[in-house]
């Protein structure tokens, strides 16, 4: 008989997977840093920076203020703990996910870049001798080097992203792809730098693995990073295909390394690592920014948690329901509002441009009061992290929670 659990189950499973099942004990450290940050596996980069780059920001809910030079390190100094790959989108792993990831990067890189030789002949060789006699180096700086040769040609109004990719730029996205060249951080205009692998991984995480023992792997990752998930869920983390994922799923559930149990309004079947435990309650409070990946993957934050999340800044202001760019506020094991913020660097002061309660979903849900009062707390908190002197309700503010947010603030 198939085992069950119930949504509260669920979720706190999925929340003890995390780390975020209980406020952190300390203050943060390089090594619990560095535990968190291998713990969860992946890390989204984005180069939104409405608070914080959007790569702070996950460990900030799990450890509260840490200095951010310790994940800056992780990824930027020898020895590379972290490394920034194309994985959950542009996205942080360990060095072994890097190397896992290698054969489903270089399908991306041959099918959009695969001609660049041919279009361009010798800009990779001469990317290559670039990097190893000069690196790390940014495109930019690459493209310096090179312009006598493989000249930028000039923009046209309007001409941005990959559409205005330089040859010099194509042909280290296709080297960085392919795993010839990898990232050694990011410079203070948030530009990756590149080198070349064998200078950045040791011997033992230059190995590509076959596709299939990377979906295995990467699988097997995935449901212990999530604690339990449907097929769809599990393969998100690392933005894997569905089908090769449920494959693997049930192989391992034959293997006895996953199980399958069904939960509470769940349609689909849901797997869970065997490892994953259900704690007695959830008692963490934080704001989560819209990449954490505890609720990266849509779905499975509105059928756990009750909350359909979208992040404003990819839609139309005119289309925006819950404002720019909103965190949803984590109480225990609910989600029971969300909070558009934004660090206004001019004023030192944190904004809050809007409140938007959630409709009660769990017998232990907050009050109203209780809502904001955390909120106000977090808020405090946050802005204290990033610099900022205080807290302040926008104008124009909006949402239905905002009036209980300003009588918090007091």
């Amino acid at each position: 008989m198939t085992p069950k659990l119930t949504l509260s189950q669920a979720r706190r499973m999925a929340l003890r997977a995390q780390g975020l099942e209980a406020p952190p004990r300390a203050p943060a450290t390089k090594r619990t840093v560095t535990r968190a940050a291998t713990g969860i596996g992946v890390i989204q980069i984005d180069s939104v920076n409405v608070l914080a780059r959007a790569h702070y920001m996950p460990l900030y809910a799990r450890l509260g203020p840490y200095p951010r030079e310790h994940l800056d390190s992780l990824y930027s100094a020898r020895p590379h703990r972290l490394l920034e790959q194309w994985g959950h989108e542009a996205c942080l792993v360990t060095p072994e996910v890097h190397r896992l990831l290698a054969p489903l990067r270089k399908g991306w890189a041959e099918r959009y870049l695969g001609n660049i030789e041919e279009e361009h002949p010798g800009v990779m060789d001469a990317v290559h001798q670039v990097v190893a006699a000069h690196g790390p180096l940014t495109a930019r700086e690459v493209q310096h080097h090179l312009e006598e040769d493989f000249p930028a040609p000039a923009r046209e109004p309007g001409q941005h992203g990959w559409w205005s990719w330089t040859a010099c730029k194509k042909a280290i996205e296709f080297a960085f792809h392919g795993g010839t060249i990898a990232s050694a951080g990011r410079n203070a205009r948030f530009e990756r730098r590149y080198d070349l692998v064998e200078r950045i991984l040791p011997a033992e995480h230059l190995h590509t693995p076959t596709r299939e023992e990377a979906y295995a792997e990467l699988t097997r990752r995935s449901l212990a990073h999530l604690g339990l998930g449907t097929a769809a869920a599990i393969a998100d983390y690392y933005r894997l295909r569905v089908e090769p994922v449920t494959e693997e799923l049930t192989r391992l559930e034959a293997e006895g390394e996953a199980e399958l149990l069904e939960v509470e309004g769940i349609k689909a079947p849901v797997w869970k690592d065997p490892a994953a435990t259900i704690p007695r309650r959830a008692t963490a409070t934080t704001l989560l920014s819209p990449f954490d990946p505890l609720i990266f993957e849509r779905r499975r934050t509105e059928e756990l948690f009750g909350m359909r999340y979208r992040i404003g800044i990819y839609t139309p202001a005119a289309k925006r329901t819950h404002g720019y760019y909103s965190l949803p506020l984590l109480v225990g094991e609910t989600l029971p509002a969300r909070y558009d913020l934004k660090a206004d660097r001019t004023t030192s002061r944190l904004i809050v441009n809007g409140a938007f309660l959630e409709e009660p979903g769990a017998a232990r849900w907050p009050s109203r009061a209780e809502v904001a009062a955390v909120a106000v707390g977090e808020f405090r908190k946050l802005a204290g992290w990033l610099g900022l002197e205080g807290v302040v309700v926008g104008e124009g503010a909006n949402g239905e929670g905002i009036g209980d947010v300003a009588h918090a603030l007091g």
